[in-house]
């Protein structure tokens, strides 16, 4: 019943798929993926890239928060065996210790280190989830390699970007927000972002991708990430 709907959808250009890819919702005026919020668009896309025999997903982000919620749910469907992949690389880059964060950062004083120990904080406990979760699936006969690798960035990403198979790019932009948070009990005003609700576009390596643009953006997107991961990324230290 659901993949007969898939397809009524997919006739009346509703949406996109491909094999190995998924589908996504298109915007019928002008045949083009809509954009959407991150933490639903990539869970959306996530799960259906898990579909693959061999899963590759590349990240360049801030945190590991947005990522570590849409693996859930392809990875519980993975141990169930519900989703069979042979293979599962993850590579992320995050920003390194050493680099000095343009955010989070305080309203006040740039100089108070309270945000920046917290952002510490909370972007170990995300990796530590997410190596856990990687690991949990070595165990399974049905998937002969689950690896991840995490180097760190000497820079602050301003921007999120998850390659998908080398096949599809879901990019955006973070937005920075004055907010108020808490801190072993002290009350932070701070500069920060909301990774959750960043707005993320979709381009396709497929040939029905943004009229021959989404490859290109893929494929770009794919040289700028090897090209980072391979020449200043450091040993993560995080």
């Amino acid at each position: 019943m659901i993949i007969r709907a898939l397809e009524e959808l997919r006739d009346n250009g509703y949406i996109d798929s491909r094999q190995g890819s998924g589908s996504y919702v298109r915007d019928r005026a002008r045949g083009r993926p809509v954009p959407g919020p991150a933490g639903v668009l990539l869970s959306r896309h996530l799960a259906l890239a898990c579909e693959a025999k061999q899963v590759r997903i590349d990240v360049i982000s801030l945190t590991c928060e947005t990522l570590s919620g849409a693996l859930h749910r392809p990875f519980e469907r993975i141990r169930s065996g519900e989703l069979r992949p042979e293979s599962i690389a993850l590579r992320l880059l995050l920003p390194a210790n050493s680099a000095k964060l343009a955010v989070p950062r305080s309203t006040t004083d740039p100089e108070d280190d309270r945000p920046t120990q917290r952002f510490r904080r909370l972007a170990a406990g995300q990796t530590v989830s997410i190596e856990s979760a990687v690991e949990a699936l070595r165990d399974l006969d049905h998937v002969s390699n689950a690896t991840v690798e995490i180097r760190g960035l000497p820079v602050t990403p301003l921007q999120k970007l998850y390659l998908l198979n080398g096949a599809e790019a879901l990019f955006g932009h973070y937005e920075v927000v004055e907010r108020s948070v808490t801190y072993r009990g002290d009350a932070l005003d701070i500069y920060d972002v909301l990774g959750l609700g960043a707005t993320l576009f979709h381009f396709s390596a497929g040939p029905s991708g943004d009229d021959g643009m989404g490859k290109e953006f893929v494929d770009r997107s794919q040289r700028w990430f090897d090209s980072l991961w391979n020449t200043i990324s450091e040993p993560w230290d995080g």
